[in-house]
């Protein structure tokens, strides 16, 4: 009977951890924004390919950068955005407090945030999120 309780409880337990991780599909909005404001008049705009080859003088820096969205996590809070060439750079969401749907996949966007350097590796905090094929 113990085992039977146990199996119950932890089937619960899942059922609810599994309903709270999951979020219901959006329809995408045209602007996402994080908690943080910036100053658009220190904005650098930048391909993914300059971000690359230029990385270390933008770092810690203002940048606009515009792609399509190839990968995302579950949840919403980073994903990857690369150009035509293939090129890709990291998009984290998380600092600032936002998300953006799972159907953001595939769509073109442009990121404004703070290009960071983390274990080798350059990534954009964002602060905005601009999805350009959705108009209002």
């Amino acid at each position: 009977m113990k085992k039977i309780l146990a199996f119950f409880v932890f089937f619960l337990l899942m059922v609810t951890v599994l309903q709270a991780c999951s979020k219901p599909k959006e329809t995408l909005q045209r602007i996402y924004k994080g908690d943080g404001a910036y100053d658009p008049a220190i904005v650098t705009s930048l391909s993914i390919q300059e971000v690359i080859e230029k990385a270390d003088e933008y770092v810690a820096s203002f940048v606009s950068v515009e792609g399509k969205v190839s990968t995302i996590c579950s949840v919403g809070c980073w994903f990857y955005i690369q150009d035509e060439s293939g090129n890709e750079i990291y998009v984290n969401l998380a600092p600032q407090n936002f998300d953006v749907p799972q159907s953001a996949v595939g769509k073109q966007v442009k990121v404004i945030g703070i290009l960071e350097a983390a274990e080798g590796n350059y990534r954009i905090s964002a602060y905005e999120v601009e999805f350009l094929e959705i108009s209002e």
